[in-house]
């Protein structure tokens, strides 16, 4: 009688299912303990970015301590556009308007207003003409190319006439001396400050002002997810002069959007009405791919012999992936976004040069 020849399920070449079994279930209890551990404490990040003792969150930092400093936070409208608030230029403005530009393989070519004062075009004897060359003067410029740091820019317009401005030091002869947060906001945008709406989820400033025996302190706490918070914080004097008063990474993030399927084909770019409408598209997209992810990783880890509970679990965040996906797709229409359809390359991956 033939000795029957062991069958070891696909993994790890010479290691049978029940070593896989034993160290999956290490692994599941790992991340648990992490995510138990992440509730209750964050690393912090100090200075130059060296990881100091954890504190719990909220401990240091945070939109609660910010304001017990004198910062007052900018209001936000629904698109998330900053309200620069009265401004006092030397001569009549319908509408200043401050823009950011990017450029990257969600959004391609873009250009999204952060910050407003007044109402476009609004004694324009010609209405039509006036929004037509303010949608030219708006639209992203050539020069904002792929992965590139794109200059930012503020529009305005009086009457029938517009105009885009680029360089912070032609700001003083539309504003006079620069006496109000907004104006502040405005040459600080022009020079490189970032505008951002406070977060209550992450627990972030956002843009915020405090008066200085120069003029105005401007800071911005701003959370990059996947990457970390970083507070940035300059002074404009009355002639428009910034100063750099602290540029660092002072958190950790603790959120990702969408778990990257192998095969993602790139999103032909679908701009919505808003920054945030584009946003949320973008998200959306990623949210839908994450259910082939977790499809996925549920065939594999089947194939690998692993524990039926984690298996089951995997299942369980396509379904739960399946449902970010319908709630930020129904955000993204909210403000003009139209989702990209996911798209996967089934091309065998090492043909596609991955393993």
């Amino acid at each position: 009688m033939k000795a029957r020849r062991k069958r070891y399920l696909p993994g790890p070449p010479g290691v049978p299912p029940a070593q896989l079994s034993q160290l999956f279930q290490a692994l599941a209890r790992a991340a648990a303990a992490a995510a138990l551990g992440s509730t209750a404490a964050c690393s912090q990040l100090q200075g130059d970015g060296e990881v100091g003792q954890a504190v719990p969150r909220g401990a240091a930092g945070g939109i609660s301590s910010a304001l017990a400093e004198g910062w007052t936070q900018f209001s936000c409208g629904e698109s998330g556009t900053l309200a620069l608030g009265p401004l006092m230029p030397t001569r009549d403005l319908d509408y200043l308007g401050l823009y950011d530009q990017v450029n990257n393989e969600f959004v391609g070519n873009s250009a999204f207003e952060v910050a407003t004062h007044g109402s476009r075009c609004a004694t324009a004897a010609a209405p039509g003409d006036c929004q037509t060359m303010l949608a030219e003067l708006t639209a992203p410029t050539p020069n904002c190319t792929l992965g590139t740091a794109c200059p930012s820019f503020a529009v305005e317009t009086t009457g029938d006439d517009a105009a885009r401005i680029f360089d912070p030091a032609e700001l003083p002869a539309l504003l006079g001396t620069i006496d109000t947060p907004g104006e502040a906001v405005a040459v600080a945008h022009l020079s490189g400050q970032k505008l951002q709406c406070g977060d209550t989820i992450f627990d972030t400033l956002g843009t915020a002002m405090r008066a200085s025996d120069a003029g105005f302190e401007l800071r911005t706490d701003w959370h990059d997810c996947g990457v970390g918070v970083f507070p940035h914080t300059v002074e404009v004097d009355a002639e428009g002069n910034v100063e750099v008063l602290e540029d660092r990474q002072t958190d950790v993030s603790n959120c990702t959007v969408g778990r990257r399927p192998p095969g993602l084909r790139a999103a032909l770019p679908r701009l919505g009405h808003s920054r945030l409408g584009t946003f949320f598209a973008s998200a959306a997209h990623l949210e839908a791919a994450s259910v082939h992810s977790f499809e996925r990783l549920a065939r594999e880890l089947k194939g690998a012999g692993a524990p039926r509970a984690l298996i089951a679990e995997a299942s369980v965040a396509a379904l739960d992936e399946v449902r970010h996906a319908r709630v930020v797709t129904a955000l993204a229409r909210r403000f003009g976004g139209q989702p990209a359809p996911v798209e996967l390359d089934t091309t065998p991956r090492c043909a596609r040069r991955e393993c």
